[in-house]
């Protein structure tokens, strides 16, 4: 399987965690990179499940016979007979509050060496009774051992003193990163950052960055509050360009555009200048496979204003690569440009269209869309670019041009006004010709009007242009008839 079908990071760490549990290498699983995160953790939880109940009986037999002995007792038969994997299964079933009075007694290392072997439901409660010092030297065997995904599972239930004592414990800030890659709940992300001093935050994410941890990084930022996302991401495009340049290879070649882009949603927007402009961006493989992502993720909305400050030659080369992505995604691009109301970073690059990409445009369904049309003209008005419209216009099937033409004629055909000035600095006049000879005759009063206050030089372009269309015997009675 090649880097770019890759899964995304979720179910990359469900992978991971299904592994451990069964303990395979994670190459024995690629069967089921397909499935889905959500898919893959109910199988491991059933498993876990499955495990937990297997024998469940016995167990609370044997838990209630220990409630005889006193807990000191208890915690030395732990150590000295029943060993982790027993201990762990007892502990699933007894009372929190004496659970965790036995527990306070243990060492650091047979808590580390049970932790795998209880019941992360069943425990949780215990946890978070236990002292943060004993809780910190029990993580930091784990860590040496690189058992990050035995410290993820607990990790969202620690009280806040224990994840101040582990994090203030742990040198290394690319752990952490591991750590909160693999946590269970990943919704509690953010209170534990919360949690952390803001240069401490910034240290682990920076971790990401200059040790190649861009996957465990980016999760970090894709499972966060929408405040905490924009810092992060923040946090990351202050780096240098080598560094960021090293983010786009990685985003492309292992499916990481989505939380990219999540990122740059929240990021300060004086960022998105330097990161959409960086040398790596530049090639339309790269761009192809981020507006793919940006299509499938539902994402063309937060992608399409970060063209706008792209340098020229970049906005070329991105207008290429989406389009070439087929209509299908133009049209959810168009769409897109619609809703979030960008569209005059569309038509930027429009601009740099060629001839069979505007074809492919103006023949979309939603080029006929009139409440769309209404917007993309009006700011095609606004921003001076109605000559490129018509350039579309003239492209259009019968329905859109329509459409296009009854936009004109609305309010009185000041819109038509600045249309047909439009035409006359582009030589855009067939164009216009055209659209409003889809019209019914009895619609074209206003186009009239708008006509005959035109000088003589503009009727004779207009004339010659429709003529050469052959729709000017159509056009002429609305348009000169109250002269005749």
């Amino acid at each position: 399987m090649t880097d770019q079908a890759l899964p995304d990071l979720e179910t990359r760490a469900e992978l991971a965690k299904l592994a451990a549990l069964l303990y395979l290498p994670e190459e024995r699983l690629t069967g089921l990179r397909g499935s889905g995160a959500a898919n893959i953790r109910r199988l491991r939880r059933r498993i876990l499940e499955t495990a937990f109940e297997d024998r469940r009986e016995r167990f609370r037999r044997l838990e209630r016979l220990t409630r005889l002995l006193p807990q000191g007792m208890l915690a030395r038969l732990a150590q000295s007979a029943f060993g982790p994997l027993l201990s762990g299964r007892l502990v699933g079933e007894m009372n929190a509050i004496r659970a965790f009075k036995i527990a306070k007694r243990l060492p650091p290392g047979f808590l580390a060496d049970t932790a795998m072997h209880v019941d992360p439901d069943k425990v949780r409660p215990i946890i978070q009774r236990l002292p943060a010092e004993l809780i910190r030297d029990a993580a930091l065997i784990l860590v040496e051992r690189k058992d990050y995904i035995t410290l993820g599972r607990f990790a969202d239930a620690l009280s806040a003193p224990a994840i101040r004592a582990v994090v203030a414990a742990v040198d290394d800030d690319a752990v952490l990163l591991h750590i909160a890659f693999y946590m269970e709940e990943k919704s509690q992300l953010s209170r534990i950052l919360r949690m952390i001093d803001n240069d401490r935050v910034a240290r682990i994410m920076r971790a990401g960055t200059e040790q190649n941890l861009w996957p465990e990084a980016l999760s970090v930022i894709d499972n966060v509050d929408d405040d905490l996302r924009g810092r992060l991401a923040n946090i990351m495009a202050e780096q240098d360009e080598a560094t960021l340049n090293g983010l786009v290879g990685v985003a492309h070649a292992q499916n990481l555009w989505g939380p990219v882009l999540r990122g740059m949603a929240r990021m300060n927007p004086k960022y998105h200048r330097k990161i959409v402009n960086l040398p790596a961006v530049r090639d339309e493989t790269v761009l192809g496979d981020l507006v793919n992502t940006a299509y499938r993720e539902g994402l063309l909305e937060a992608a399409l204003p970060l063209a706008r400050p792209m340098r020229r030659e970049w906005q070329r080369v991105v207008a290429h690569a989406a389009l070439a992505q087929g209509p299908e995604v133009a049209e959810a691009a168009m769409w897109a440009a619609h809703n979030a109301d960008q569209w005059d970073v569309a038509i930027d690059l429009f601009e740099y269209t060629d001839d069979a990409e505007r074809n492919m445009i103006a023949r979309l369904p939603i080029a006929a869309n009139k409440h769309v049309l209404e917007s993309l003209i009006a700011t095609a008005a606004r921003t001076g670019r109605l000559g490129l419209l018509l350039d579309f216009v003239e492209r259009m099937e019968t329905g859109g041009q329509r459409s296009a033409a009854q936009v004109s004629l609305a309010n009185d055909g000041d819109l038509l006004e600045s249309i047909l000035d439009a035409a006359r600095d582009t030589g855009g006049w067939a164009a216009v010709a055209v659209a409003l000879s889809s019209v019914e005759a009895d619609d074209l009063g206003q186009a009239g009007e708008v006509y005959r206050r035109q000088s003589a030089d503009d009727q004779a372009a207009f004339q010659a242009a429709a003529r050469d269309r052959g729709v000017w015997d159509q056009l002429a009675p609305a348009l000169e008839g109250a002269a005749a």
